[in-house]
């Protein structure tokens, strides 16, 4: 198969990316794309059938090189150029060392290759979130990676151009392992600012963070009585805000040595390490993140994280709603044998009501990717049906970004995946 146009970067006029309306086809055997679920009707009395009113389509994208090998996905963002301009996915992956980024517009998909830094080879992703310097600018991708040497490196559009930039090393110690990124805006209508959160070979919570003039490195330390997992700790960070137009308060989830979930958060005015545990104080040796969210119940709620874990094939939720720290297992329509993530979401159905969750996973081998989805009153399993997600070792196995096409319109989830069948090609299924 031949591999695909691979574009120059974007047109670039007035310092604002812009992105042309994608017209998306669907791939052979489009008669896949369905209405996913089971009909339900939620709290509010809100008929739901999966996201909104609509079916999954399924797109390839091929790949920017013959053979795409060594893939490490980074994430998936939505960017927006205005404040009432329309929403497009794109999606950031690592393919043999080299970074890429993959979009739709009129002509249909395109890769964009922004290389590698200058000094050292691309190790594996951190993550990736959007920067507005004010609620009129254009969304701007921040892309971090780590290198073989341990450095942090951002690549960002600039409002030209994607530059590299070397974030150097926690002070004493190396980036270990990548935990995750959120943009962090302190009040309603400030800037955004990155918060990129890594383990340190001192077994170390690091953070790195634009403090308005420069990027800072900060130890958060360690749990008070816990080691934190050298490799494979991660299992999401979120923002936690308790009013729509409230600050942003990070939260970072990790799995310590014996698996038990900690929190380091802050909580306005420092940060402080909670042990949540396991469900029900449960062994769970095998036990890995699969992502977390921050779900509203109302439009005019607060937004409290909601953290997932693997275990036995297994979904865990920790649920932080109300303030109140519980575990939900959700149970299993099949019989998994190890859950890899693929992307977690929240879905709003119309701008007058809450967030609904979606987490996307992959079974040990790979294979169907299945969607795992608050329908209103009850957690509900599906298989995207025509997926065929590669595993990709002990990583994501996507991502999973929302689009919204118009302020008053249903949020539409869209999740990225490589294909377990060679040669691999970059998919997204979606929902419209």
């Amino acid at each position: 198969m031949a591999a695909r146009r691979v574009r120059t970067p974007a047109t670039i006029t007035a310092g604002i990316l812009l992105l042309a309306a994608t017209t998306s086809t669907a791939v052979a055997g489009a008669d896949v794309a369905r209405a996913t679920g089971v009909a339900a009707v939620d709290d509010r009395g809100v008929a739901v059938v999966g996201p909104a009113a609509g079916r999954w389509h399924l797109d390839d994208y091929g790949s920017p090189v013959t053979e795409a090998t060594y893939l490490k996905p980074v994430g998936a963002v939505s960017v927006q150029q205005s404040i009432d301009g329309e929403q497009r996915p794109w999606m950031f992956t690592i393919i043999a060392g080299q970074l890429y980024a993959a979009w739709s517009d009129q002509d249909g998909p395109q890769w964009l290759p922004l290389g590698a830094p200058p000094k050292s080879e691309i190790f594996a992703p951190v993550g990736v979130v959007t920067v507005q310097d004010n609620l009129y600018a254009p969304q701007r991708p921040y892309v971090f990676v780590q290198t073989l040497d341990g450095h942090l490196w951002l690549n960002w559009f600039n409002g030209v151009d994607w530059p590299w930039l070397d974030l150097g090393t926690p002070p004493p110690t190396k980036v270990a392992d990548g935990i995750g990124v959120v943009s962090v805006r302190n009040g309603f209508g400030l800037p955004q600012r990155p918060y990129v959160f890594v383990l340190g070979v001192d077994g170390h919570l690091w953070l790195n963070w634009w403090n308005g003039g420069g990027w800072q490195w900060d130890d958060q330390g360690t749990p008070t009585d816990g080691t934190l997992l050298p490799y494979g700790a991660r299992v999401g960070v979120v923002n936690l805000r308790l009013t729509p137009e409230g600050a942003d308060w990070p939260q970072a989830f990790l799995l310590d040595n014996q698996r038990q979930v900690w929190r380091n958060g802050w909580d306005g005015g420092r940060w402080t390490w909670t042990n949540h545990g396991t469900p029900h104080g449960m062994s769970m040796p095998d036990s890995r993140g699969l992502g977390a969210l921050a779900v509203r119940d109302t439009s005019e709620g607060a937004a409290w994280p909601h953290a997932f874990v693997s275990a036995y094939g297994s979904v865990y939720e920790l649920s932080g709603a109300g303030g109140d720290w519980r575990w939900v297992y959700h149970s299993d329509p099949v019989q998994f044998e190890f859950l890899n993530p693929v992307g977690a979401v929240t879905v709003q159905d119309k701008p007058s009501v809450g967030d609904r969750p979606y987490l996307f996973v992959v079974d040990r081998y790979g294979g169907p990717v299945w969607s795992n989805w608050w329908a209103g009153r009850s957690w509900e399993w599906v298989e995207q049906a025509g997926t065929d997600a590669e595993m990709l070792g002990y990583q994501d196995s996507g991502s999973a970004v929302t689009i919204q096409d118009t302020p008053e319109s249903p949020q539409r989830p869209y999740v990225f995946y490589w294909s377990s069948s060679w040669p691999r090609k970059l998919m997204v299924n979606w929902w419209g």
